[in-house]
């Protein structure tokens, strides 16, 4: 997983942060240990740019989703959902879900809302409540699908296809809020 974030303590500077793991057996899934590496982008004088290493943060599992959330970063360690804080030798862990069924393979955000791709179990609608620095899960897909690839629609509706070849759309009932509220 890789993505490139700009932290809301670190003003303009972009990051690159790479997800990779030791040891990865796929069946039955194990491996000895991840690591999110942090990488600063820097400009040369020539207007090339270069990657200084930051720091590497470990984890316990794989890192399969990392994507930029409100000034933060959130990433999918094997079953956990996690927002981190760049801090000055790792990542800082500041929130967690433990409640995916089984790995994350795409994350998905849009304002407060983040949609979570189950590697199972399909797609998972979550909140971030600030005030309570809580991830929750509100609303999820009854069907399991073995989801591969994933994108937004809308704010209530996600796309989604499975390692059989089949394509799916995902709307939530109009009656199932996430309790929006301004932060």
């Amino acid at each position: 997983s890789i993505a490139l974030v700009k932290f809301a303590s670190r003003g303009d500077e972009q990051f690159v942060l790479v997800g990779t793991v030791k040891s990865l057996v796929l069946s039955p899934r194990s491996c000895a240990g991840g690591f999110i590496h942090c990488y600063q982008l820097a400009g040369g004088p020539g207007g090339e740019h270069r990657l200084e290493l930051l720091h590497k943060t470990a984890v316990e599992d794989v890192p399969g989703a990392i994507v930029p959330f409100q000034g933060r970063v959130l990433a999918g360690v094997g079953k956990f959902l996690r927002i981190y804080e760049l801090g000055k030798k790792k990542l800082l862990r500041k929130c967690e879900n433990k409640h995916i069924p089984n790995f994350i393979v795409n994350i998905h955000t849009m304002g407060s809302r983040i949609v979570v791709s189950d590697i199972q179990e399909s797609f998972h609608f979550v909140r971030y409540k600030r005030q309570e620095n809580q991830l929750i899960i509100f609303a999820d897909d009854t069907n399991p699908r073995w989801l591969t690839a994933a994108c937004y629609l809308d704010y209530g509706t996600m796309a989604g296809a499975d390692k059989f070849g089949n394509i799916c759309v995902v709307r939530l009932p109009q009656d199932v809020t996430d309790d929006v509220e301004e932060d």
